[in-house]
């Protein structure tokens, strides 16, 4: 931009040195105001950009920063109320014990209906963040890169609780080693009978005699007896497994006949320790099924 102008006035000099007229010495003159101007305005142009860069860069970070206390709100409210509906093993006992308010709080109606606690885990941050990703980056600008640094940092929920879902999943495995599966299962259960009332949700446990031991602690628990209190879902041996499947089977097979009609409670979560006792049982069709329309879900 001032390239043009000190051109000007070096050709100037140059003629003015070897002319000695007034009309070169006006025309130095006005090339040395010509430069002034173009070196005021051009020092006052760098002046107004460096200020609005700074500007941009305050109120950009302003912002990064108030997004960044948003999310950070977000996290908090997000970690707390997971915390809340999927309590620790202790905090369940606890509600039995002392009959809480919000034991068997849990019905159909609920989207947390047969969610299940399996431990702490990540989990995706409820709150999506949008942002535009720069796949070219041609200046070497810090700022582009504050959104999506601060997309990745808040992209997932750390030490929460990781839960699956029974009506969603309808039939899922455990596998490892014995005692963490067998401990697995107790946290299940106990989930299941401290959120939710027994007219709402049924237990089938399907187990060896060998293992019927461990059971105990459930055995007068409401929700593994049927309606009337005559029959103990605790099965054990196939002649009394074979008795108590074929009545299920014929309930469910009544369910999916007026299934249009709905009726799907008390939901049935079958859980299958031995499962020698299904072979050749009518009630297979249901159990290795997705079937939680009826009311039916299953863990192997």
């Amino acid at each position: 931009m001032l390239a043009p102008s000190f051109v000007m006035l070096g050709v100037t000099v140059l003629l003015s040195i070897n002319s000695q007229s007034m009309y070169m010495l006006i025309s130095m003159a006005t090339t040395v105001m010509t430069l002034i101007v173009s070196l005021t305005n051009a020092a006052s142009q760098i002046r107004k950009y460096k200020k609005k860069k700074k500007e941009r860069e305050q109120k950009y970070l302003q912002f990064i920063a108030d997004t960044r206390s948003a999310l950070s709100i977000a996290k908090e409210q997000q970690t707390k109320a997971m915390n809340e509906m999927s309590p620790d093993p202790n905090e369940c006992i606890q509600r039995i014990l002392r009959t809480d308010n919000k034991l068997w709080e849990r019905t159909p109606s609920y989207n947390d209906f047969l969610s299940l606690r399996l431990g702490i885990g990540s989990v995706p941050l409820a709150m999506q963040i949008n942002y535009s990703k720069q796949a070219i980056i041609l200046e070497t600008d810090p700022l582009l890169m504050e959104p999506q640094r601060l997309a990745l940092e808040y992209e997932k929920v750390q030490d929460v609780p990781v839960s699956v879902n029974l009506v969603k999943s309808e039939i899922c495995g455990i596998a490892g080693e014995y005692e963490k599966t067998s401990e697995l299962v107790r946290l299940m259960l106990l989930q299941l009978v401290t959120h939710h009332g027994y007219d709402d949700v049924k237990i089938v446990i399907l187990t060896s005699e060998e293992g019927l031991e461990k059971w105990n602690w459930l055995k007068f628990m409401p929700h593994i007896w049927d309606d009337g209190f005559n029959i103990r879902f605790l099965l054990c041996g196939k002649a009394i497994a074979h008795q108590t499947l074929s009545a299920l089977y014929g309930a469910f097979k009544d369910r999916e006949l007026k299934a249009a009609e709905g009726g799907i409670l008390p939901h049935y979560v079958f859980f299958v320790e031995d499962p020698t006792l299904l072979e050749n049982e009518p009630i297979n069709k249901y159990l290795y099924n997705c079937n939680s329309k009826l009311g039916v879900s299953t863990v192997f």
